[in-house]
């Protein structure tokens, strides 16, 4: 090979390794352009825990030691730092945090790469199907992994809040360990001549418990409950706000109802044996509302199909008592996908979800935030407490838990409340006795 045609060879394999490495150094940063940058490890939310030293479980006083004075009222529940685009809640009474939320504007990531701007889509891509899903009427979504310990908020296809809470499963394995033992209640169990002045009932335990309570019963033995909330005064010690009426006979229950609703358990989950306060108010009384009661279940009114109202112990349009899924569907349309769950839910276009019996009817018909329409006794969703109890009068049975109470009245109906306020009702099936409105 001549000296012309080894230059010619060598200047050609040198232009083509030039361009192979261009081309390599283009695509290597075409593709840093396009990848997601990986979060860091030590500012990374992280399921079911938090972000660095804001932590589910953390006390009032580390957390406003680790992000500073809150903008609002540092003995409120709800803790708010706008600048740093985080709130923290806590359980009504309890001592440490419930929940971690962040907001717009917060902009470290999970350890996954969702942060707050992410797609809804991609969300659902890593996490798959919710446990539990709610819709605004604004058209925000909220998506809840129970068992991971996170919760996302939509809107517009993108997500605007994370927040991070102790993960729990809906199939819970009790744990092991001797129950939290009752040592002492005020009014004392079986006391008679009680002054109908007492303005709580309390009970101690033999051991630090948990933030949770049930505090339950049933009328006419069960204590009107003013708008005041259940609160623990130490950590042995729960408070239950009551008012009390002359020569009455007095029952409260303590985790007396299914095994979801008792939350007295101790700080390592042991659940307390349920447990019976019996009284005796002085003084000469008179019937409970919900001992004056119409004798009989009275046939259900037909109900309109064209209702703007929905009927107590009955249901709104073909949400009703006794529908079957099928009636459901062809009215409907197909339910929201929720496999393995009982309750059915249309709650993205209609608000309301059904639980059916056996025999394949619904039993149980619940409306939801976002559904407009009043019940007939004009209570809905966002009532006051006040204007529940004066529209039907005293409940039948009660259930106090942290965050919220549980009133089931005789007409058919059940009223899930949180804050003084309605956030979803039940249609169910009327009890022999009803009450009469006042």
């Amino acid at each position: 090979m001549n000296l012309k045609l080894r230059m010619f060879v060598f200047v050609r394999g040198l232009t083509v390794l030039v361009v192979m490495a261009t081309v390599c150094e283009m695509r290597f940063a075409f593709a840093q352009l396009g990848a997601e940058p990986k979060p860091d490890a030590a500012n990374t939310i992280v399921e079911g825990v938090g972000w660095k030293n804001v932590r589910v479980g953390m006390t009032r006083e580390d957390l406003v030691e680790a992000l500073g004075k809150p903008d609002n009222d540092p003995a409120s529940d709800w803790l708010k730092w706008a600048d740093k685009h985080i709130d923290c809640t806590f359980h009504t009474g309890s001592l440490v945090v419930s929940e971690v939320r962040f907001n717009r504007g917060f902009n470290d990531a999970l350890a996954n790469g969702l942060k707050l701007g992410s797609s809804g889509s991609a969300m659902l891509k890593l996490y798959g199907e919710s446990d539990h899903a709610k819709v605004r009427p604004n058209g925000a979504r909220q998506y809840e992994y129970s068992t991971r310990g996170i919760l996302f908020w939509t809107y517009q296809g993108e997500i605007t809040q994370i927040v991070v809470f102790k993960p729990y499963s809906l199939t819970r394995i009790e744990p092991a360990g001797v129950p939290p033992r009752v040592v002492s209640t005020s009014p004392a169990n079986g006391a008679k001549e009680v002054d109908p002045a007492t303005a709580e009932v309390t009970v101690t335990f033999d051991r630090d418990m948990g933030p949770g309570f049930t505090w339950n019963g049933n009328a006419p033995e069960y204590p009107f409950l003013p708008e005041g909330k259940a609160f623990w005064r130490d950590q042995r010690t729960c408070v239950l706000p009551v008012k009390l009426e002359p020569g009455r006979n007095y029952c409260v229950g303590l985790n007396t109802f299914s095994a979801n609703q008792q939350s007295f358990r101790s700080v390592e989950g042991v659940r307390a044996i349920p447990t019976a306060i019996h009284f005796a108010t002085r003084g000469t009384g008179k019937p409970n509302k919900s001992e004056e009661a119409f004798e009989g279940q009275p046939e259900p009114p037909k109900m309109d199909p064209t209702s703007k109202v929905v009927m107590e112990g009955v249901g709104w349009k073909g949400f009703r008592i006794g529908a079957t899924r099928a009636e459901l569907t062809q009215a409907y349309g197909k339910p929201d996908s929720n496999p393995g769950n009982p309750w059915v839910r249309w709650l993205s276009r209609h608000h309301v979800d059904c639980l059916f019996g056996k025999d394949g009817r619904a039993v149980e018909v619940r409306f939801n935030e976002g559904f407009a329409f009043p019940l007939t006794s004009g209570v809905k969703i966002g009532s006051s407490e006040k204007e529940v109890l004066a529209a039907y009068g005293a409940p039948a049975a009660v259930t106090q838990q942290p965050q919220a109470k549980m009133f089931v009245f005789g007409s058919g109906v059940i009223m899930w409340l949180m804050d003084g306020k309605v956030f979803d009702f039940t249609v169910i099936t009327p009890t022999n006795k009803i009450a009469k409105q006042p």
